[in-house]
């Protein structure tokens, strides 16, 4: 079976294409969207050992020049097939590619990670997909809107908007053996805009691509009574697609697909960082020095902070003399202690949006003292207390390599312990880390994005304050702190372990003695599986350390 990959840069604007790098592609900033082509290239050649890169003369330039991904073989072949394409319509060039296949393929989204081979029972399949989709809201959408506006649509699509039910194959993967259904499928896709293209110039509807690459597969199937191989057979009606995000569950998934707003997911961004940095270390540094050279901002903002270079004989980072380097001029111009309070700023605007900040944090944290300040917004503030004091770890003179070699060391060792589904070293020695800070919270202040805190200043400042337990580490990459409220499961837990260490063997033990019904803790499959699964969650979040 043939793998294979599209990259097309037609959909990127003038701009980036004066420094490609900057390509962001839907990721949260750029570096994430060149370590998801690494991660999912290097899988694909680890698992199959080849895998076709079908792109243009940029993406060439971008993967294989720069990046130096080792595609077994390279096809500019988007270049000449898909000029004068409009950008809105980039399904097209991965329709191209399935056209342009002679032999039997399947074709992997550069936002999918295999870890584990695919079965016999895909591989051998006349038709393939990542998995099927039940009554997703955009398939609707999209199939109403052009029902309205007079689309022509194929026989295999002409009712679907009087369905009580609407179905697609996601296209994550897709491919399979029978070449002459797929040449038909992609004939189809093309007719339609050739047949739309005035309707398509006025207005272009959102999902459009996935009517004529994931819904018109499903339904042309169907009509031809084709069945299709699913490599997750389950429909997905979470448009969020979280059952393919458990990027803490590999090896255990079938697959991880970072779909749509799954790509700025802080813990989805954290994990592709470290796996890539992980498994492959030289594609990792890769990636962040060309983005460094070339001044495209790094979320993972510890390469622009410190002064580096890879040692050529380890493989390892090595920070150099000069240990900070962009930082005082990567500053925002707003005074530092503004920025550090920023979320307790906001809160005490939308009570008081007329009011002048204070100055100083000094006269800021006076205001903050006064009695008819509501306690929402003294909550905010002492959490964002503790979350500057996490942040001042990482920015301690002389700590950042040692923080960095902690970092790799406690994801490997995570990794490690986890990854092989029950087969846990119950007697690994854990703790609570010493970097770790604890607040009891009255109301949840990370519900939303940063930008668009509305409607959970709506919720707080209408309901009374809760205990809510929350955890605050340093994240070493983003040079930041993260934030985990714990449920009552992670809290109890974290209650043992502060106490010193133990072996996961006695952990299961003294958690088993909580709940009401009586558990053998050695051999209740289901019990084992919750509480590795709490210790795995604990210890991703930096909250763990090993003994």
């Amino acid at each position: 079976m043939k793998f294979v990959q599209t990259f097309w840069t037609g959909a990127a604007s003038e701009k980036v294409k004066t420094s490609p790098l900057m390509l962001k592609a839907g990721w949260h900033t750029s570096e994430y969207h060149w370590m998801s082509w690494a991660l999912s290239c290097l899988q694909l050649l680890k698992l199959y050992g080849q895998v076709e890169l079908v792109t243009d003369k940029l993406g060439k330039e971008i993967l294989i020049d720069s990046l130096g991904l080792p595609y077994t073989s390279v096809s500019l072949a988007q270049e000449e097939q898909m000029a004068g394409m409009r950008p809105e319509l980039f399904s097209l060039a991965k329709l191209k590619t399935y056209s342009l296949q002679k032999e039997p393929f399947i074709h992997v989204d550069g936002d999918l990670f295999l870890f584990r081979p695919l079965p016999d029972s895909v591989l051998k399949a006349g038709l393939v997909s990542s998995n099927p989709e039940a009554d997703l809201f955009f398939n609707a959408e999209v199939i109403k809107k052009v029902h309205e506006k007079g689309f022509y649509l194929p026989a295999h699509l002409q009712e679907l908007h009087a369905a009580s039910h609407l179905f697609s194959s996601n296209a994550g993967i897709i491919g399979g053996h029978d070449l002459s259904f797929i040449e038909n499928y992609t004939r189809y896709a093309f007719d339609f805009v050739s047949a739309n293209r005035d309707l398509l110039n006025e207005s272009t509807p959102d999902g459009i691509n996935f009517l004529i690459e994931q819904i018109s597969f499903f339904y042309l199937a169907r009509q031809k009574q084709k069945q299709i191989a699913y490599v997750s057979p389950e429909p997905v009606t979470d448009p969020l697609y979280h059952d393919f995000i458990r990027v803490a569950d590999i090896p255990d998934v079938p697959m991880v697909h970072a779909v749509g707003g799954c790509k700025r997911f802080p813990f989805m961004l954290d994990h592709l960082a470290k796996r890539l940095r992980l498994h492959y270390p030289e594609y990792y540094y890769r990636i962040l020095a060309l983005c460094r050279e070339q001044k495209v901002e790094l979320s993972n903002s510890f390469y622009s902070y410190h002064d580096w270079h890879i040692d050529t004989s380890s493989g390892g980072l090595v920070l150099n003399e000069q240990e900070s380097g962009q930082r005082e001029s990567n500053r925002p111009s707003f005074p530092l202690w503004q920025n550090n309070f920023e979320r307790t700023i906001k809160t005490l605007r939308h009570i008081l949006p007329e009011m002048n900040l204070p100055d100083s944090q000094k006269a800021f944290e006076e205001l903050l003292s006064n009695q008819e300040i509501p306690a929402q917004v003294k909550d905010i503030f002492q959490l964002e207390l503790l979350i500057e004091e996490a942040k001042n770890l990482l920015t301690m003179a002389g700590g950042g390599e040692e923080l960095h070699r902690k970092d790799e060391y406690h994801y490997k060792r995570t990794s490690d312990l986890f990854n092989r589904g029950l087969d846990v070293d119950t007697d690994q020695r854990i703790s609570i880390s010493e970097d770790a800070r604890f607040y009891t919270a009255g109301w949840n202040w990370w519900k939303d994005d940063d930008n668009d805190m509305q409607h959970v200043f709506a919720e707080n400042f209408s309901t009374e304050a809760q205990d809510l337990p929350v955890a605050i580490t340093p994240e070493v990459l983003t040079m930041d702190a993260y934030v985990y409220y714990l449920d009552a499961l992670d809290a109890y837990v974290v209650e043992i372990l502060m106490k010193g260490f133990i072996t996961i063997h006695d952990l299961l033990r003294e958690v088993s003695d909580a709940f009401e019904e009586d558990i053998n803790p050695d051999s209740n499959i289901e019990y084992r599986y919750l509480i590795f699964d709490t210790v795995k969650r604990l210890a991703f979040n930096r909250l763990i350390s090993f003994g």
